[in-house]
Parts: C-alpha cells; structure tokens; sequence
C-alpha cells in the first residue's frame, strides 16, 4: 500500500495508463503522473482547478479538462500535444468514440464533439 499527496483534494477518478502509471488532477491546478510504486513521475500545470477525470487512448494520450476551460491532450512523458479552449470550465471527463471524436461537456452548458488538431 502507499498513498500520494498533492497539493489539494483530488475530485476525479485516476485513469492507469498501459505501462501502470496512474493520472489524477487535482484542485491545485496540477496533473499528476505517479508510477506504480508511488513515486511521482511528472505533473503538468493547467490554469486552475481540475476536476475531470483523465481519459488514456491506446497510443498512451492523456486527455482531460481543467477549469481554465481547456481539454488538454498530453503525451505519455507529460509533454503537451495539444490543448484547446471551450466555451467553459471543463470539468466533465471526456469519452472517445470508435471513430476518434472526443465528446466532452463544459460550463456554458454545451456538449462538445472534436477531433484531435
């Protein structure tokens, strides 16, 4: 057993990626990498809060929303491919369709179905 601290409390459900690395953000504005031993990996910072639950494609892309109203897809190392501004905070998870749409809902009470840039 172990347990991780981040700087604030932790809302969503962690995602594990293929190689066991577990993802989770965090209301400090942060987004944790954390190995399979406990032992932090990398974060990555958004401009606030997050609350949505991370989503791990089969490539190893990491995608969640933070409440600076931005979907953020990240690579399996905590770079940033891409991230893109919605209409409100993110703080539902996104799903991906068989056919690469990502579906996600935001704060101005909008659903959203986007591709990958």
């Amino acid at each position: 057993m172990w347990a991780f601290s981040t700087g604030d409390d932790i809302r969503a459900a962690p995602a594990i990626g293929r190689d066991g690395t577990v993802y989770v953000g965090s209301f400090d504005g942060l987004f944790y990498a954390v190995h399979r031993d406990g032992t932090p990996a990398w974060t990555f910072r958004t401009g606030d809060r997050i609350l949505s639950s991370a989503l791990v494609d089969a490539a190893g892309a990491i995608l969640f929303g933070s409440q600076d109203d931005r979907l953020y897809c990240l690579e399996p190392d905590g770079k940033l491919r891409w991230s893109v501004e919605l209409g409100g905070d993110v703080d539902s998870s996104p799903i991906l369709a068989a056919d690469g749409t990502i579906y996600v809902g935001t704060d101005d009470k909008k659903l959203y179905a986007l591709h990958a840039p």
